[in-house]
């Protein structure tokens, strides 16, 4: 939720996912993780907090380590990226394709103000309901959007959006990587260095042609929504979505 350009702690991070690759295979899956799940935020000193906050107030490497320990996860990279980067990414691309609902469309268009407030990119104004073609700004627009649902619906269009750059990766791979790299480094945070993200690409052209698997947890029917300390939160069974993560991600069942 970066709306200044700061990509550490201080900015809450109202979207996690976890993203894995299977080599052998070129399976790709994508876990969205709700921003208001409780769960033990600051691992060192024992704090329990909504997940957003464990970034807002340790940066990307304390939310890795509550990722990690909280849903017994191998997580080892990170990249955490502003909604320029987004804006710039899809742009790059030349836009990405995405149906319009008539509740989303009511909303979408003084978010897209916004949007075009705080990244100074422009970006226009949608005229109706449907599939329409939009651009980078539109994109992180229709990614913010939940005041007519949920934060579960907004996870959703979250992974549509990214799948639908991720299709459309692999030709920019090909022609462009080093500009696709560059265009988007100012405006990312990353423990991999710049020739690390370089080498990924070369692999990315073959990879991104798979399906990619989406989920999201908590799973239906294992957390309640209760209110703690004034905040409204989701309250997890943990166990039963570590062992369907385990499962999903890294294909391990657990008993």
């Amino acid at each position: 939720d970066s709306r200044d350009g700061n990509l550490g702690r201080g900015t809450n991070a109202d979207t996690q996912m976890v993203l894995t690759v299977k080599r052998d295979s070129g399976e790709i899956r994508l876990a969205s993780v709700y921003r208001d799940t409780l769960l033990m935020s600051n691992v060192a000193e024992g704090k329990c907090r909504k997940i957003n906050s464990s970034y807002a107030e340790g940066g990307p490497e304390q939310a890795v380590t509550a990722l990690n320990e909280n849903l017994d996860l191998d997580i080892m990279d990170y990249v955490s990226f502003s909604w320029s980067a987004a804006a710039d990414a899809v742009n790059l691309l030349g836009g990405i394709d995405m149906d319009i609902t008539k509740a989303e469309y009511a909303y979408i268009n003084s978010f897209i103000t916004e949007t075009v407030e705080r990244t100074g990119i422009p970006s226009v104004h949608l005229t109706g309901p449907g599939l329409t073609h939009l651009d980078g700004v539109q994109a992180v627009a229709y990614c913010r959007l939940r005041l007519m649902d949920t934060d579960m619906q907004r996870t959703e269009r979250q992974r549509k959006v990214l799948s639908a750059v991720m299709k459309k990766l692999p030709a920019a791979l090909v022609t462009n990587p080093n500009g696709l790299i560059n265009g988007l480094f100012p405006n990312l945070t990353t423990n991999l260095t710049q020739t690390e993200c370089l080498r990924l690409s070369l692999m990315g052209g073959k990879l991104l042609t798979y399906d990619i698997v989406q989920e999201s947890i908590p799973l239906e029917g294992t957390y309640s929504s209760v209110t703690i300390r004034g905040m409204d939160v989701l309250q997890v069974d943990f166990d039963r979505n570590r062992a369907y993560l385990q499962e999903q991600l890294y294909g391990k069942k657990t008993q």
